[in-house]
């Protein structure tokens, strides 16, 4: 018994020095936290004392480009040279235009995802659009909004049964922005013989964007 709780401590413990890396991850955005980011690709810094893996590497190397660090063009090249995992190195690649800093090298991949045999990986794709979609490149990736709520019939033709609501969760999912939630209406109002399910699906993918409407502006959300 005592070997048993030890080791469920003992998990308890990973699983909590686990929760707080991942805060960090998201959470980095001052210059000592980016440096912090940065120790820890390095290796010069044990992140909560936890073993990183080869896809850990990868999802630091992205946040880190995600702020534009310095130099984080060159961090992406050599985590995708140090990535053994083949299939973990093809999905790096897809998801390298999404994280570029240049707008039309990420415009040119959201055109690229509007093609069907580009959504192949619904996996893969549905991370290209959190990147695309990330609050730090929330006023830019505004454009991509309506394009892609006027995609989703297809995605549900095309795709499996859950992609739709993780195309939305992605694209919807990081905003706060009214203009983001007078685009959602817009389309809603406009497309009235949208399936009950996709709508749905769409009214609770923008949950939280109506949320932050209503709190922001004072007003009664009309779901």
């Amino acid at each position: 018994e005592a070997a048993i709780i030890r080791r469920f401590l003992a998990e308890k413990e990973a699983t909590i020095r686990r929760s707080l890396y991942q805060a960090l991850l998201r959470l980095a955005y001052t210059v000592d936290g980016q440096r912090t980011l940065l120790r820890i690709w390095e290796g010069r810094w044990a992140a909560f004392d936890l073993p990183l893996s080869e896809g850990d590497y990868i999802d630091l190397a992205c946040e880190m480009a995600l702020r534009n660090m310095p130099g984080s063009d060159t961090i992406l090249t050599a985590t995708l040279v140090r990535t053994q995992n083949p299939d973990r190195r093809r999905r790096f690649e897809f998801l390298l235009p999404a994280l570029s800093p240049e707008q039309a090298v990420r415009d040119a991949c959201f055109e690229q995802l509007k093609q069907p045999q580009n959504r192949a990986r619904e996996p893969w794709v549905a991370s290209a659009l959190g990147y695309l979609h990330h609050p730090l490149r929330g006023d830019a990736s505004i454009p991509y909004l309506a394009p892609s709520l006027d995609l989703i019939e297809e995605i549900q033709q095309t795709g499996d049964i859950f992609f739709p609501a993780a195309w939305l969760q992605n694209t919807l999912g990081s905003y706060a922005l009214p203009e983001a939630a007078t685009i959602v209406r817009d389309f809603l109002q406009r497309r009235s013989d949208l399936s009950p399910n996709l709508r749905n699906k769409v009214l609770q993918a923008a949950d939280g964007l109506f949320r932050a409407e209503k709190t922001g502006a004072g007003e009664e959300v009309d779901g």
